[in-house]
């Protein structure tokens, strides 16, 4: 699905770049749209998201920018030298995956106690965590029960769809 010219999974792959390494400001030229994604570090003004702004660019503008394409390949490339770095021992634990791409919270609003801790058991069904998606907030259900072990999700950053959220052990 495109938004004014921009593939949303690029554009969520652009979100996950900036987030991921602090970054202020990508802008991304094609053709004749812009697209300009500003971190939370590019004022102490902005919000704590990352935003995202599409315009109409001047006729005169050269594009300046890699295609989006190259943009991911190079995301990709990042993720791919994370994923060979040593990880925590996960044997005999059960995974749960965000359903989606979007912000993940710990809590169902700002405030709150966080819906799950480490420790405490957790029901099939059970709310784990909060996805923002395009101001929609989506309650993330427990697919399987255990202890919670670990919750490699950080509170208000963006998840990809299949990340793990909550290390359960069965029990």
């Amino acid at each position: 699905m495109a938004i004014l010219g921009f593939e949303l999974e690029d554009i969520a792959k652009l979100l996950a770049l900036v987030d991921e390494h602090g970054l202020e400001e990508i802008l991304l030229e094609e053709g004749e749209q812009t697209l300009r994604i500003r971190g939370a570090t590019y004022s102490r003004k902005a919000p704590k998201s990352t935003a995202v702004t599409v315009v109409e660019s001047t006729p005169n503008v050269t594009p300046t920018r890699p295609p989006v394409a190259q943009i991911a390949a190079a995301s990709r490339t990042v993720q791919s030298s994370k994923a060979s770095a040593p990880a925590e021992d996960t044997a005999g634990l059960i995974a749960l995956k965000s359903p989606m791409v979007g912000v993940f919270y710990r809590s169902n609003q700002p405030g709150a106690p966080p819906l799950i801790d480490i420790g405490q058991p957790v029901a099939v069904g059970q709310a784990i965590g909060i996805i923002e998606a395009m101001k929609i907030f989506s309650e993330i259900p427990a697919e399987l029960a255990g202890v919670v072990v670990s919750i490699p999700a950080k509170e208000g950053k963006l998840v990809q769809a299949g990340e793990t959220l909550v290390l359960l052990r069965a029990g």
